[in-house]
């Protein structure tokens, strides 16, 4: 498999959780294996959407995937 590339997006710094397993901090890149993978930034559970399932492919450290969450208030 390839290493793939992403940017886990939140307005705030926050623990990236991918499949289940902490990984990275929010707003810098990460990587990864391609593939589908679920991303989730733990607790408090201050965004949305809870979790975002996507797949990965065909990045680069120049144009990594991005995934984006939104801060609500809770």
């Amino acid at each position: 498999m390839a290493l793939e590339f992403i940017v886990v997006q939140y307005p705030e710094k926050r623990e990236v959780f991918i499949d289940g397993q902490l990984c990275g901090l929010t707003n810098i890149t990460l990587y990864i294996q391609s593939g589908t993978h679920r991303f989730h930034l733990g607790v408090p559970k201050d965004y949305r959407p809870s979790e975002v399932v996507q797949a990965i492919q065909n990045t680069s450290p120049l144009e990594p995937a991005a995934v984006v969450f939104e801060k609500v208030n809770v």
